[in-house]
């Protein structure tokens, strides 16, 4: 088996998109009140227990953070799980990477950020994807790959946002082409094979990628924090 991912963009309603900041804000709570945890436990010389961890915040949910009820509960729980990945990765990396950070609290100032999604808490039906307590949003495009669904993850970039779906699938052996075939080269594609293959230019992707080089320039003299440098960004 091998996993790949498919990231898909969605197209929410003002009130699904109002759902996902609620999501992202809760799973950003969670990861937070994890780590602060995870903190308090280090410095008393205790040993960390992930799932007494998780039980402990669904044991304050209906007393402290009633607002965690109001979107699906993967929100919460897959941000305490990055969260223990994170740690479990910053660990392994220090050992050939000294200078890598240890996790940090996220805030909202510098990015939505988003929420993950457990793979039987969702469900994909054609263009749409079915969410805990919000229902079906809009997919941009159908699911291409067919195996089991392993996460699923939602998130924002750039204003827009989109589901990232990780599936486990089984490896295609490759077909090994026999005889010849003829090239013909061209100015709007790169090459048309005899087989019908067309190979698409590279052209428009190098004009891209110099904007966005010209871009990303420009942002590092923007000052860090202010609203042009924010607009910019996006």
């Amino acid at each position: 088996m091998m996993t790949k991912a498919h990231k898909i963009r969605l197209n929410p309603t003002g009130e699904q998109e109002q759902y996902f900041l609620r999501a992202a804000g809760v799973a950003r709570f969670a990861w937070n009140w994890g780590l602060a945890e995870y903190r308090r436990i280090k410095a008393e010389g205790q040993k960390i227990d992930w799932n007494q961890l998780k039980k402990d915040f669904r044991s304050q949910v209906s007393s402290e953070f009633p607002f965690v009820r109001e979107v699906t509960k993967c929100a919460a729980e897959e941000a305490i799980a990055d969260l223990r990945r994170s740690i479990s990765t910053y660990y392994k990396t220090k050992k050939t990477h000294p200078a890598c950070k240890f996790p940090g609290l996220r805030k909202r100032a510098k990015r939505i950020g988003g929420f993950g999604l457990a793979n039987d808490k969702f469900s994909l039906e054609g263009h749409t994807v079915r969410i805990p307590k919000l229902g079906l949003v809009n997919m941009a495009e159908l699911f291409r790959f067919v195996g089991k669904i392993l996460s699923g993850r939602v998130t924002e970039q750039s204003g827009r946002w989109y589901l990232t779906v990780t599936v486990a699938v089984e490896p295609r052996a490759q077909e090994v082409p026999s005889g010849s075939v003829g090239i013909d080269f061209g100015l709007k594609s790169f090459a048309t094979l005899s087989t019908g293959e067309v190979v698409e230019t590279q052209g428009y992707f190098r004009q891209a990628e110099q904007r966005l080089r010209g871009l990303q320039r420009g942002l590092i003299r923007k000052q860090k924090g202010s609203n042009n440098r924010r607009k910019w960004k996006a």
